[in-house]
């Protein structure tokens, strides 16, 4: 769980070591959003267009200014300077959070990870150990995306979702804009957040990954913050807030138990309702599925797996909502 900053006396600094995807997230509308409620931001982004973490760590040793340099503050929207390298970045600023992400077309793929992410970690931390260091959840394409890599998820969004989730770093706190998308596909919106089938749209796609990063600085709820894109409708609003403040307090997973009968529905409603952080629970006998809802804050997919081990009543996931 991320330890929020007082942001009445401080400026929240930010690194984010991204590509297209953190422009898309903090670049438009976190400012915005942020200057709202009265809080001071400092954004860098690191860009550099679909850059894996493998590449990170190959511009990192070599110390390649490979990065274009976005700073965004209260006082100016969108500044971008000289390119730099991650290094120097490192070394030069200080910062209060500071995000890492996978390249989307290979955040479902675990093998792509290691040793790179651990090696950027470790980096991080040497340079500013103060800094809280994150994971920012990239979200899965549009149904009908034609990005070169979706055929790695068999073109299907519901799997390349999953993947991604699957794959999120146990060792960092998550900065869940891929849920809050997700979310936000399944109300009236649809399958319309992205502009592309990948980058996200520039009213209220951008505004809902924004929302879910506002809610992880500043700790406040934002369904109480009233900028709004000046092209969104105040109903695009509420449906967007919602999606991310609902991305931040709960996770919805469906898991696949080997229910015989009533009996086994009623042990696991008895006993994983009183796990930790557990919000809602539903057992379909026919299909012999749990529907677990739970606060991220407060328990983990591993952990929630475990305590199913424990009743005798062991269980997988199927998918993620």
């Amino acid at each position: 769980m991320m330890n929020h900053l007082l942001t009445i006396l401080l400026v929240i600094r930010v690194l984010c070591i991204g590509n297209s995807f953190s422009w898309d997230a903090v670049e438009q509308e976190l400012v915005p959003l942020c200057k709202e409620a009265g809080v001071e931001v400092e954004v860098h982004n690191l860009y550099y267009g679909g850059c894996s973490l493998e590449q990170h760590v190959a511009f990192l040793l070599k110390d390649s200014a490979a990065y274009g340099h976005r700073v965004c503050t209260n006082a100016m929207p969108r500044l971008v300077k000289d390119t730099i390298s991650l290094r120097k970045a490192l070394r030069d600023g200080k910062y209060d959070y500071i995000s890492l992400q996978q390249a989307s077309h290979d955040s479902g793929i675990r093998a792509t990870y290691e040793p790179w992410l651990t090696m950027l970690i470790d980096t991080v931390r040497a340079y500013q150990p103060q800094a809280q260091v994150c994971w920012m959840q990239t979200w899965a394409y549009s149904q009908d995306a034609t990005h070169f890599a979706y055929e790695r998820y068999h073109n299907n969004q519901q799997e390349m979702y999953d993947s991604i989730m699957a794959c999120l770093p146990s060792q960092l706190p998550i900065i869940p804009c891929g849920t809050a998308v997700q979310n936000a596909r399944r109300t009236k919106l649809g399958d319309t957040l992205c502009r592309d089938g990948y980058h996200l749209n520039y009213i209220y796609g951008r505004y809902t990954a924004a929302c879910v990063w506002y809610e992880i600085l500043t700790g406040k709820d934002v369904r109480r913050n009233a900028y709004r894109h000046p092209q969104m409708t105040r109903a695009q609003q509420q449906l967007t807030q919602g999606a991310a403040h609902d991305a931040n307090t709960k996770r919805t997973v469906v898991l696949s138990c080997n229910l015989h009968c009533q009996a086994c529905c009623d042990k696991v409603m008895k006993n994983i309702a009183y796990e930790k952080g557990v919000k809602d629970i539903v057992c379909d006998l026919p299909n012999k599925t749990v529907t677990v809802t739970y606060d991220p804050h407060k328990n983990d997919i591993a952990s929630l797996l475990k305590a199913f081990d424990r009743i005798a009543k062991p269980a997988t996931v199927v998918h993620w909502r």
